[in-house]
C-alpha cells in the first residue's frame, strides 16, 4: 500500500508504504503453508469441540469442530504453499481495471450484450403411418 493512499482522520499520509503479507490454505490450522498431520492431529484433538476457533480446527467458522471441517482439511491434505515473495513497495497508488472495464489487453471483462432464449430444440414430429 502506497504511503499516499491511506491518511488519517487529520488528511496526513502514512510516512511510509506498508505491506501486509496475506495467504488462504483451507485445512491449515497452524499457518504453516501446509496442510498435513499437525493440522489433522489439531483438529482431532478438539474434534466435536464448541466454542473453537480457526486455531483449534474450526475451518467453517461456527464454532464447532466437526465432520464439515474434517472435510475441508482432508480436501486439501498434503498439500503446500510456495514461501512468499519479498513485499513491493509502491510509492504511487497501483491502478486497477474497472470489474465491469477492460483487461489489460482492452478487451471488455463482461459482456453487456442482452441474453437471448435460444432457439427452440423440439423435435421434428414423425410422419403419420399409413393405414392398412
Amino acid at each position: 500500500m502506497a504511503a499516499n493512499a491511506v491518511t488519517d482522520s487529520a488528511g496526513n499520509p502514512l510516512a511510509a508504504g506498508a505491506s501486509i503479507p496475506t495467504f488462504v490454505l483451507a485445512g491449515d490450522v497452524n499457518r504453516d503453508r501446509a496442510v498435513d498431520f499437525n493440522d489433522l492431529l489439531t483438529l482431532a484433538r478438539n474434534y466435536n469441540g464448541t466454542g473453537k476457533i480457526w486455531a483449534d480446527g474450526d475451518l467453517t467458522g461456527d464454532g464447532r469442530v466437526d465432520f464439515s471441517d474434517l472435510l475441508i482439511l482432508a480436501r486439501a491434505y498434503n498439500t503446500t504453499l510456495a514461501a512468499p515473495s519479498a513485499p513491493v513497495m509502491a510509492s504511487e497508488p497501483a491502478e486497477s481495471a474497472s470489474v465491469l472495464g477492460t483487461d489489460t489487453t482492452g478487451k471488455p471483462v463482461f459482456s453487456t450484450a442482452p441474453l437471448r432464449k435460444p432457439a427452440s430444440t423440439a423435435k421434428p414430429k414423425a410422419a403419420a403411418r399409413p393405414k392398412r
